[in-house]
This record gives C-alpha cells, structure tokens and sequence, in this order.
C-alpha cells in the first residue's frame, strides 16, 4: 500500500510530492512564516532509525550548504519534526536536463552554454572535497531564468568523511543509493564510471567520466554506453571506447572530441584531475565556435555599471559618459590591436614579455569592454586558464615573464586560485608564505602542459642547505632520440639547487675521499677489464699528480673559484661524491624533470655557454623548476644511466665551452672523461625505496652518424621507388561539403585511393575569396598532431592564413592514419617494422592522388606545385618530394632527420639525397625535437638539391618559430620559385 505523504512538518505546509528516491522524497511546501514555496526533501520514518541512512541523510545537507554557488541548489535548513528529519532547499521551477535533449542532439552552442556552468558547479563541489557520484541530465535543472541548477548530492561523497569507500560486486539495479559498503554499487548504472562500477573508491575524476557521459548525450542525443540490461551498459562501461561524437554524423570542432575522449579515459589518470580543467578546456572551444557566449557571462557586470551611471546627477553623467566613450574607443581602436600585434610577434610558446604585456592590456580592456566580442575571441590566444593550489594554502603567488628575471612581478592572488590566464610559453612562478621557504619556479603553459599547478611548501629547517624539492609524476625523457622511451613514475625528490662548487668538493678531497673505498662503491670497468680500486684512483689526479679534479694543482682549486662549479671530474669522481655527501646522481628522468628542456629557447639565452670558461653558480638567473639553476650550461653535468655503447654515462646539459643546443642533446660519454667541462649536480631520494631499477637502467639509445651512413645505389633506389606506383584510375571524386569564411572558402572534396577496394582519400580545399583562379597551389603535410586527433573538422586555415591571403590555394589531404582515417599508428616515429613502411608507402598514394585531383580541376594551378611540411610533415619533406616529382618547391619547417630508423625502404636517409627541388628549412635554434648540428644540418646538408636553391634560415627559439618570421620566408621563397604557370 501506497504511504501518505505528510500534510504538514512544522511550519511548512506540504502542497504535493515532486520526486522519489532512495535518500529521500521531496515535496513542494509552503513556508508559512516567510511567505515563500519550498522544496523538502524528507527521509521516510522507516529509515530514519537506519544510523547510515540518517548519517548519509545529513551528510547531503552539510555537502550542499557549504556550497555557495549559483548553479547548485541552495540549502536553507536541516530541521525535525518529531522522528521526521528534512532538508529544506530553494525550490527549482524550470526543466530538468533529460527533456531538453533532443533525438538528435543540442547544437554545439547549446551545449557549451549548458556545460560550462554545469562543469563550474561541479568544480566548486571538488574544490570543497565533494564528489557528486550521481551526475545525470534528471539531476541537472535549467530553471525559469534559464539558469542551470544541479541537483541531489544524496549520495555525495565528503572526503572529510571518515567512513572509507570500500570495493565490492557491482548489483544490478538501476539506480541504487545505499550505503558504501562492500558488495554495493552507489549512483546511476549509465552514468558510472569505471571505478564506480567495480565498488572501487572514487573521487573527482569520477565525476568527469560522468560529465563526459552528459556531454556526449547532449550532443549526440544518445549515451555513449548503451545496452539492454545494467548488465551489458556497465560491461560497455568497463571494456568498449565510444564512436567519437564527430565519428556519429555530427558536426563539432575536433576539440569537443578530443575534450570528451579525455573525460571517458578508463584509466583516472588519464582524465582532467577536475571538473575546473574541463571547464577551462570548454570555455576555450566556447571561444571558438561562439565568442558571443562569452561575453554573455559579465552581463551582469556590466548592468551594475549601467545602474551607476543613472544614479549620477544629469551633468555628472554627461560627463561619465563621456569619458567612458573615450575609454570604450581607446579599448577597441588601441588596445585591441596593439594586443593582435604583441601576439604575432613571437610564437605562442615563446612570447615572454610580449605574453604578459598582452595579458596585462587584456585586462584593462575587460574593464572597459567587458562583453566585447573580439576580446572574447583573443582570449584563448593569451594563455591557457589553470589552476594554482599550495600545501599549506593561502600562499601569495607572483608572476613574471622568464625572460625578465628581476620583475616586474605580477601579484595574482592567494592560491588556491582557479582559472587564472598565464601566458603561454616560459614562465616565472614565485610562490611566498610566511614561515616557509620560498619557490621560484619555471612553468612553461602551453595547450598540452598540466593545467593544475600544485606547490608543496616547506619550513626552512625542513630542507637540506643548497637542495630544493620537486614533486613527482610521470616522466618521459625530453631529449632527441629518447623521447620514445616509456616513461616512468618518479616521486618527489630533492635535488641541489646549483652545481657543486669548488669549496664543496674540497670539503670530499680533505675528507680523504679519493684513498677511502668506502665511498666509491661502483665497479670500475675498462674496456671490458674490472680495475682495482688502488688501480683506477691512480688515474684521478690534478695537474700536480695530487688526488683531485684534473683541473686544480696541489689538491686544490684556484684561488678565487670557490663558487665556480668543480670541473674535469670523471662520472665515478661525480658518483663517489653523492655517497660522502649522501646523495646520488640523478637518473635521466630526474635530471629531465627539473631541466625543461622544452623551454630551451629562452632558457640558453640565460645560461653559460660563453666559451671562456666556468661562472660563480646561480649568477645566470637561468632558472629550471623548482629554483633550480644551470643545468643549462656552466658545466656538463654527470647523470646515474649508462647507455648501450661500452658502458658510457649519461652528462647532460651542456657546458660552458659547447654551443647552447647541446642542452637538447642526450650526450654519453666514457666515465673516465675528465674533461674540464665535465661536473656534478646530486639529488636525494626522500625514500630509498623510490630508487627503483627502471629509473637507474642502461638506456638504448638511437642515436645516428648521418653523414657517416651511406645512402643508398641508384639501382637499389629505383628499386625502392616502385612501391609508390599505382595505375591511373579514375577519381570519383565529389565536393562533400563546403564551409565559408571570411576570407577563404573551405571544400571537404573525397576521392578514391589508390589502395583497397573501397578506400577514399579525404582533402580540404581552401580558395582565397578576392582573388581569380585559377590559383596556385600548395599541398600541406601537417604535424603529428593529425595523428592524435580524431577529427579534421578543427582544420578552419588559420595557421596558412597568410598563403590564402596571398591568392593561393591550400590543400590538406587527409593521410591514412590521420584525423577521421586513423589507425593502430599512434606515433608519428619512425619505426623499422612492415606497419610503419605500409604507412609511409599509403601517404605517398594519398599524396600522389590529391595531385591527381587538382589536376582535375581547372581553378587549381598545379604548375608550380609547392609542398609545405611542419615538423612530422618537414620531417616526412625528406621523403615525399623524392617520391613525387609534380612537386615543384618545399619549405620545411621545424624540420629534421629523425634519430629512430625505418626500414630502409621508408628511412629519409634514403630518399634525402634524392630530393632535388628548390627547399628551404625554416627551424628554431635550441629545437628539443630536432637539434641542430645532429639532426637540421645533416637533413640540409644531405638533400639533392643544388646549393644556390636550398636555403637554411635559423630563428631563435626551440620547436617553434615566430610566425612573422615564417610567413616572410616562406612567401619570400614561394614568390621567387612556385612560379606558377611555368
């Protein structure tokens, strides 16, 4: 039988029931004593003698009261009435979410609208400690005003909580809110996480599977985990990866796909650690695709600003206004160009002072122009939003560009701070607490890098002298040629601040370092021969034969030198040292974790590599994380990894008599070098056992001699060449679709491969407006980022803006593995394996079919065919014009050998020679990806063409180059050799 609902509970009258769940049933009410309808949420009398249930009850209530935020139900009161106990809340008139999405799905627009205050609410509940567990569209409410509320943090977990979440069997029932206990299954089964099926604990990262689960729904109107039973949806939660919403029939930017592939991740670790980073990565599409949305959200700024100015007398406001028009003109005729300018300056991950300038006029304009739309659209290009939390809290964070090591500072507030726009590229941190030691910290923002800066502080007497703290992760190895290596968990460690000084290691040297064993623990082998330790000590002397560096005299430094690092150390003085002093020399992932070497292009500015001889320690102001200095340069610093040719080890950084790219390189070296560049950095392990085997392992390294190589005969070359033949057939090709912008026009065209039997080629053609064809041509190789992404539809031109500009065509074939054709290919090495060759052998068809197709067409010029490669594509620009020979110029850019070998049927050292046509390499100087003396100048020195047409222009910077360099270069070179019509 069906219980009654109560009448009355004090002095609430209740007017009808609204829902039902297992926490409770909630009703609409009166409340009598302030005139106002109500939404009670009442536990039924039969469980409120359930200890758990009641605790669980009230937990729910505490979680939303300490919640203060316009998209989350409010709670007024936890009241009751004799054995009743209810919670009192705002009570919500709208629409719940489930019946705003329809069959088909909510356009994009809708959606961000929708999902960016949605992801806010959530991210001030994991701000809190709170995890929703419950997260559906029957939860989420758009009320009357259009503001989106969420519902029911029933079975909430607060991880102040002591109650432990406990793993368990999954039940089968839909929607089940008991207990955690072990053998129950807590939320609703198709919108659970992986973790959450098993029973296991969950936390944040949970609640973003969940989000990912109502994004996909609303864009798609389907979840992306379906099935008949709880059954076969939750064995599709824990096994299948959903058709991507792009990959369904819908049309949404390659970001939204990459932003929910991110949310739906197994793995936790794999997703946004938060709902605040999904929430920053969709304010960023939102940017995109309708910057008129952003702007919405300080509407209510500027009404209040409005309200001021009609309080003003007559006169006064004439006045205001006036004034204000002047400021809204200067914002939008000055700042917002001068803020376009500063950006173009430089590439986005090199902007340094620009970046910052940008940002600071930015934000004067917002004051003016809140809801200006061109702002709104240059705000992803300013910087990426993160967010900066320190342990304890409350610390004062300071920002500067790198490149400006004593300020200005920028003072951005007491952490944790959520949301904050940092520049893109290198940075200065400086995080200040009273009672702690300070931080000064390089954090280089970019679009891929960790939008959660987190700092752990440390009382002074809690840190060794010289040594700072870095936290662990996941690390791979930075450097050329080692960049394809697993990466490994490291924990937090400590590591010296500076080099060790003269002064240090005389302290070693007078302690009888060098005629005590019990330091000098690691075998000494040579050549294959195991040394006694009387032998090898023998080999370790001054310039005097006194035991000592083999640059000091009478066992001791010049005078003068104490701050100056040591030098003309062999790897097992460096290693003999770390155990006096109790320390080790760190492992490649250690020493890589604090360098940054994907700063490079601002960090060798700073560093010692003057070639006249050694600097006091710390005086460069070349910063690394965590306040480390000089890893760059100064002195080649010893690592613990040896690498697979006779026993050599690892001495990174570069020293003061190299040239500044060799911080990039993953150099080895005999461990009996006693160059003068050779010295020492230690770090120390905050627990031995975070010393593991596979952080100290030997290291295969790729590395390759290709001037030494030989390419290739002719005959075996044309040999070769056969594999990219295939027979003329005809294209079927058709114009799929076709999209307008301002300046160009943008046609997805199809045609058919020349492989397999139904395989078809997908390109972009982009016509410049303005101009009459027909128009020359240009076919892109684009970077391995087309690997990683799911879907092209992100492809709008902007980054070939300029080539359009310029009247001519652009054409991005989509290559097999690519975009919406990808395959197992999850790397854009190369690999010496029938797999990678198979793929090199379909890009070149996929190539050689685009240029099928524009010959097809009489508005495309191909008489002067240009190819222009970025990184994977100037990388592959060793190849590709070897192979087609309709190809009439290149430019490479960001371009080089890769260190990986191929079979040599795809290996660019094959083909390099035999690429003829007019190329110039555009490439940064300090490039991390492809270094300069081992891997650009080979490729330029080795291609086929003539010296007086190929040309090797070299910017400052890493693996990027600032874009007004690289549109005058490349249309400089264009201009002088498309020749169109030739």
């Amino acid at each position: 039988m069906a219980r009654m609902h109560p009448q009355a509970l004090l002095h609430y009258q209740i007017t009808k029931q609204l829902g039902k769940g297992g926490m409770g049933e909630v009703y609409l009410a009166r409340d009598t004593q302030l005139g106002r309808e109500v939404a009670l949420k009442v536990l039924p009398p039969e469980l409120a003698n359930d200890t758990e249930r009641l605790s669980r009850f009230k937990q729910e209530a505490r979680a939303v009261a300490a919640l203060n935020h316009p998209n989350i139900v409010t709670v007024h009161s936890v009241e009751t009435d004799h054995d009743t106990h209810f919670i009192t809340m705002e009570l919500v008139r709208g629409e719940r979410l489930t019946d705003l999405i329809t069959t088909g799905g909510l356009p994009i627009a809708r959606v961000l609208e929708i999902a960016i205050p949605l992801c806010d609410a959530v991210a001030a509940a994991h701000q809190k400690g709170i995890t929703h567990r419950d997260l559906k569209p029957d939860n989420i409410m758009i009320d009357e005003d259009g503001r989106l509320k969420v519902l029911d943090f029933g079975i909430a977990k607060v991880e102040a909580t002591p109650a432990a979440e406990q793993q368990g069997t999954a039940e089968t029932a839909d929607v089940v809110r008991t207990p955690t206990a072990a053998g129950s299954l807590v939320g609703t089964v198709a919108y659970m996480s992986p973790e959450q099926a098993e029973g296991k604990p969950v936390g944040p990262t949970s609640d973003v599977f969940s989000l990912g689960i109502v994004l996909y729904e609303m864009a798609t109107g389907q979840r992306p985990f379906d099935g008949d039973t709880n059954i076969s949806i939750l064995t599709a939660i824990m096994r299948d990866t959903p058709t991507p919403v792009s990959g369904s029939g819908h049309r949404v930017p390659s970001l939204f796909d990459q932003i929910i592939g991110r949310c739906l991740q197994k793995d936790p670790a794999d997703r946004y650690p938060d709902a605040g980073q999904l929430r920053d990565d969709l304010r960023m599409l939102q940017a995109q695709v309708a910057p008129e949305a952003v702007s919405r959200r300080k509407r209510v700024r500027a009404g209040a600003a409005i309200a001021g100015v009609l309080a003003i007398a007559a006169v006064g406001a004439a006045i205001w206004l006036s004034r204000q028009n002047a400021r809204v003109q200067w914002a939008r005729t000055e700042a917002l160009p001068t803020i376009e300018s500063l950006l173009e300056q430089t590439s986005y991950l090199e902007r340094g002072t620009t970046g910052w300038d940008a940002r600071d006029l930015a934000l004067k304009a917002a004051d003016i122009i809140p809801d200006d739309p061109a702002l709104a659209a240059l705000q992803p290009r300013l910087g990426r939003e993160v967010t900066i939390t320190t342990d304890p809290p409350g610390a004062t964070i300071y920002g500067a560009p790198y490149t400006t090591p004593d300020g200005p500072w920028r003072e951005l507030g007491r952490a944790p701070l959520e949301n904050i726009r940092i520049p893109f590229g290198s940075n200065r941190i400086r995080v200040e607490l009273d009672g702690h030691a300070s931080i000064v910290d390089l954090r280089l923002n970019s679009a891929l890098s960790d939008g959660l800066w987190a700092y752990t502080l440390s009382r002074p007497d809690e840190l060794p002298d010289g040594m700072v703290r870095v936290g662990g992760g996941q690390r791979d190895l930075r450097l050329p040629g080692l960049d394809h290596i697993e990466p490994q968990e490291i924990a937090p460690f400590l590591i010296d601040r500076h080099e060790v000084t003269n002064a240090e290691y005389k302290a070693f040297v007078d302690a009888g370092g060098y005629t005590s064993p019990d330091f000098w623990t690691e075998p000494f082998l040579d050549d294959g021969r195991a040394l006694t330790f009387d032998e090898a000590v023998t080999r370790f002397r001054d310039a005097t034969g006194q035991p000592g560096p083999a640059l000091w005299e009478v066992g001791d430094y010049p005078e003068g030198m104490d701050d100056h690092p040591v030098a003309g150390i062999s790897w097992y003085e460096a290693a003999a040292y770390a155990a006096f002093v109790g320390k080790s020399l760190p492992t490649l992932y250690h020493w890589n974790q604090v360098a940054e070497t994907y700063a490079s292009g601002e960090i060798i500015p700073l560093s010692n590599f003057s070639g006249d001889g050694t600097t006091p320690v710390g005086s460069r102001n070349a910063l690394h994380r965590n306040g480390a200095q000089d890893l760059a340069g100064n002195v080649r610093e010893w690592c613990q990894n040896a690498n697979t040719l006779d026993n050599q080890r690892f001495i990174l950084g570069g020293g003061w008599n190299d040239n500044g790219y060799a911080f990039n390189d993953a150099y080895a070296q005999s461990p009996w070098d006693r160059s003068p560049t050779n010295g020492v950095r230690c770090m120390r392990y905050l627990d031995p056992a975070d010393e593991r085997a596979s952080l100290t392992a030997t290291i295969e390294m790729p590395f390759r001699d290709f001037y030494a190589e030989e390419p290739v005969s002719d005959e075996t070359f044309e040999i070769y060449l056969r594999q990219f033949a295939y027979d003329e057939a005809p294209l079927n090709a058709r114009i799929e679709s076709e999209d307008d912008f301002e300046d160009w026009t943008r046609q997805l065209v199809t045609f058919d491969a020349a492989y397999g039997d139904d395989e078809r080629v997908m390109a972009y053609v982009f016509l410049p407006k303005g101009e009459a064809g027909p128009y020359p041509s240009v076919v892109i190789f684009p970077g391995s980022n087309a690997i990683h992404t799911e879907s092209s539809e992100g492809v709008d031109g902007s980054w070939f803006d300029f080539l359009l500009k310029s009247g001519r065509a652009v054409v991005l074939p989509i290559y097999k593995g690519t975009y919406e054709r990808g395959t197992d290919l999850d790397s854009d090495y190369p690999e010496e394996t029938q797999f990678y060759k198979e793929h090199v052998v379909m890009w070149a068809k996929d190539l050689g079919r685009t240029i099928d197709y524009l010959e097809s067409r009489e508005d495309l010029d191909t008489s002067g065919l240009a190819y222009i490669g970025l990184s994977w594509g100037g990388a592959m620009g060793a190849i590709m014009p070897a192979v087609e020979s309709r190809i009439r110029c290149n430019v490479l850019v960001v371009a080089g050998f890769c260190f990986q070998r191929a079979l040599p049927e795809v290996d660019q050292l094959t083909y390099a020679p035999r690429v003829t046509q007019p190329t110039v390499m555009i490439n940064g100087e300090f490039d991390f990806f492809f270094p300069i003396e081992t891997s650009q100048k080979p490729l330029h020195d080795l291609l086929g063409t003539p010296e007086e047409h190929k040309k090797y222009v070299v910017f400052p910077g890493s693996h990027s180059i600032p874009r007004t360099g690289m549109i005058r270069e490349t249309l400089g070179w264009l201009d002088r050799h498309q020749k169109p019509g030739g």
